[in-house]
């Protein structure tokens, strides 16, 4: 039976961190003792790095993954106002795409590769995961032990959230973003 994964990468300020020196915070949330995992994409402390991305796995199908995905896009808009950080939850697509002859390629050695997606993207779990990238790029901690409260609240709460409600959440976390 096939599986579903998700992955979503989003930024955080420069100004404002979760102030821990791992590179992965396991998030156990209520859904089957689901796991979460927040990691980042260069496996730096989580402290030190702009890109934050959350994953999960094992969905029995892609509308499961769905579900819990839009719950974490919703949850991390509404920890930015709660811990007064800036999110860029991106726009769901890639900057970057790769060709399907490298991504057969990689499969004949053992790996199944997905773009690197600005937001929110979902694969079948097949082979281990490599995601392929192009580009690159005063700090005030926040305690991991606190972001994983807020955030399990957030989940947990299962808000949805209008459109004008996305759009000001969307709002205040990018304004938190230098201006060019």
């Amino acid at each position: 039976m096939t599986t579903w994964g998700l992955r979503f990468r989003f930024l955080i300020t420069k100004e404002h961190r979760i102030d821990d020196e791992s590179n992965c915070l396991e998030i156990l949330i209520k859904e089957k003792n689901q796991k979460l995992f927040l990691k980042t994409p260069d496996n730096i402390s989580i402290r030190d790095s702009e890109n934050l991305i959350i994953t999960g796995g094992d969905f029995t199908s892609k509308k499961e993954a769905e579900e819990i995905g839009r719950r974490i896009k919703n949850s991390i808009l509404l920890c930015g106002p709660i811990l007064r950080i800036g999110f860029d939850i991106g726009n769901d697509k890639a900057s970057f795409f790769t060709s399907k002859f490298i991504k057969d390629e990689a499969k004949k050695i053992g790996y199944q590769i997905i773009d690197d997606v600005h937001g929110l993207c979902f694969y079948e779990q097949y082979l281990p995961v490599k995601v392929v990238s192009g580009g690159s790029s005063i700090v005030i901690g926040n305690k991991p032990s606190r972001f994983s409260k807020v955030f399990k609240k957030m989940f947990d709460n299962n808000t949805r959230l209008s459109d004008k409600q996305m759009l000001a959440l969307e709002l205040y976390n990018s304004s938190f973003a230098p201006s060019n």
